[in-house]
């Protein structure tokens, strides 16, 4: 489970109870803490150490960002940052986008940095352009509004070129489970989801949403019987064609589609 931006807690320690009562909440749990790249290697550990996490995310937005009155507006320095992160932290790290996707170039440049592993975040969950536009009087970013990559064409666009000791994680418009295996086939290890958690507990309760989540467990039992897939790391092999849009982006991102299908 990962936790919202912990830049809040970092300027104002009044707040640092309401990250904290995730982990008593969930003791045993796999935590993600959450930092930006704008934030010192001492405060990333302060976020670290404030849930006691086992995995450090690091979220590069600068669609958000520039959409924000407040937001940033300098990013030449994320690389550095983000490489220190690779070399003093001692936990797992994932950068992970917040919904505008990551392309092929993007992801060879965090790899080449030491990142091991991505959520490529893609557009179709929430979206933060929309967000943060709402929040101007001017409304003067709608036009950013459908930004960025799907989830399924960042996917896609890592089949430029083949990546080793690289892992994938899909979110972004994740809405069922033939979503989340249509992501596994493409390369995914794993799957994130945010909004429909939120809006099953929020609107249905705990309980509708641990049967939800149980069924979807369940649902993705059938998916991989189905492609006769035994195993997540088989999940690839199964022969995938690539239509419509899809297919469009696939030709002009020069993507060998149709090996997929194979």
């Amino acid at each position: 489970m990962a936790v919202g931006s912990q830049s809040a807690a970092i300027s104002n320690a009044d707040l640092i109870s309401t990250y904290q009562i995730v982990r008593q909440t969930h003791p045993k749990g796999i935590l993600f803490a959450n930092v930006s790249p704008e934030i010192s290697i001492l405060d990333a550990k302060r976020a670290i150490d404030m849930l006691e996490a086992n995995i450090l995310q690091i979220h590069i937005n600068p669609a958000q960002e520039l959409v924000m009155k407040e937001g940033d507006r300098h990013f030449s320095h994320w690389m550095e940052t983000i490489k220190a992160y690779t070399e003093q932290i001692d936990i797992p790290i994932i950068v992970k986008e917040v919904g505008f996707g990551m392309r092929f170039e993007t992801v060879k440049l965090l790899q080449d940095l030491g990142v091991k592993t991505v959520d490529l975040g893609g557009r179709g969950g929430t979206n933060f352009a929309k967000i943060e536009n709402d929040r101007r009087r001017d409304n003067g970013f709608a036009f950013l509004e459908k930004w960025g990559l799907k989830t399924a064409e960042s996917l896609l666009d890592m089949h430029r070129s083949p990546f080793k000791n690289m892992e994938f994680i899909a979110s972004g418009g994740i809405r069922n489970p033939l979503d989340m295996m249509k992501s596994y086939i493409l390369g995914a290890k794993s799957v994130g989801i945010a909004g429909l958690v939120l809006h099953s507990l929020r609107n249905e309760g705990k309980n509708a949403t641990i049967e939800t989540l149980n069924r979807y467990k369940e649902n993705l039992k059938a998916l991989f019987v189905l492609t006769d897939t035994l195993r997540l790391e088989d999940a690839p092999n199964v022969p995938l064609v690539v239509k419509g849009e899809l297919q469009d982006f696939c030709l002009a991102r020069n993507i060998d589609f149709k090996q997929l299908a194979k």
